[in-house]
């Protein structure tokens, strides 16, 4: 960007740290396996042991980015000058239509890899699939590594209670479990935007507020005035997993319609055997979606017998 302009503010995170931390906190949450009705994957782990354990899933797919800022057109007037920066529409568009702005942070679509069969944007878009596989972008809504740092470890200390426990037989589902797991301070610190639309290049890009509200997209249009932060979105998605059965799906089931979206982003799974389970097809498609297109993918398992008796306490 060369010299930077003085409405811009530039975060010091880095996308390999987001997503480390984010994975290593899922891993955190991650209940004891014999009782839960839940297991939250990063197929990473290399773990095929919970195979045997629950028998439905949903996928997760996240794109991490790092957030930068700009200064409200009340701090910084915008420039009149032809051929200015994209940024300074963006700040025009948020101080007319009255969104959050003291600062927006925003993030710009990646480029197309060299060998990427799309760009990453578009990929992202064709693994959203509600209800039995979202995607998402993520991004903090805190640009200092050392406040993202604090949040991070407060979290651990703050709500030591397994966001994932509860008893199903004593009806605590609504009033701990959902409600603790989305008021964990890490999770609030960052946005989670599902992509909306497919694109021709990267020269978009998604703006918000630092409280994760007031989304718009740059074209322009306003995306969502709600809040949108990862805590939201994953308690509404354990919310969904527990009280629509379509939500998640047998694991076999899963596999077949991930491979058919896989399949036609270029994914050739070479290594598959008759004797495979679902989990190292997971295994190999999130190891080559991360390789190629830089996307990371969590599988959600289930078993549908506690499901089952969950949902009968509801």
């Amino acid at each position: 960007m060369g010299k930077a302009p003085k409405y811009y503010i530039k975060g010091n995170l880095s996308e390999k740290q987001i997503e480390a931390d984010i994975a290593s906190y899922f891993g955190w949450c991650t209940p004891p396996e014999e009782g839960s009705p839940f297991r939250l994957l990063d197929i990473d782990e290399q773990r095929t042991g919970a195979d045997k354990l629950f028998d439905r899933a949903a996928a997760i797919y996240m794109q991490f980015k790092k957030s930068s800022g700009l200064k409200s057109t009340d701090d910084v007037k915008p420039s009149i000058r032809r051929g200015r920066s994209q940024l300074e529409d963006i700040r025009e568009f948020r101080a007319k239509h009255d969104l959050e702005q003291d600062p927006t942070l925003f993030f710009q679509l990646r480029e197309k890899a060299k060998n990427a069969h799309d760009l990453q944007h578009n990929v992202l878009l064709k693994y959203e699939c509600p209800l039995w596989s979202r995607a998402i972008y993520v991004a903090p809504l805190l640009l200092d590594k050392n406040a993202y740092h604090l949040a991070l470890h407060s979290s651990t200390h703050r709500f030591l209670l397994d966001p994932f426990y509860y008893q199903i037989r004593h009806s605590i589902y609504q009033r701990h479990w959902v409600s603790h797991f989305g008021a964990t301070p890490f999770l609030r610190e960052h946005i989670s935007i599902p992509p909306h639309e497919r694109v021709a290049d990267h020269n978009h890009f998604y703006a918000y507020s630092e409280t994760g509200v007031d989304i718009s997209w740059h074209s322009p249009d306003i995306i969502d005035r709600e809040p949108s932060r990862l805590s939201d979105f994953m308690a509404s998605l354990f919310r969904t997993a527990t009280t629509e059965k379509e939500a998640m799906l047998p694991k076999r089931e899963l596999v077949e319609r991930i491979s058919e979206i896989s399949s036609n982003l270029g994914f050739q799974d070479e290594s598959k055997t008759p004797d495979d389970s679902p989990l190292e097809y997971f295994g190999r498609h999130g190891r080559w979606l991360r390789e190629t297109h830089g996307i990371r993918q969590f599988i959600l398992l289930g078993n549908s017998q506690r499901l089952d008796e969950l949902r009968s306490e509801l």
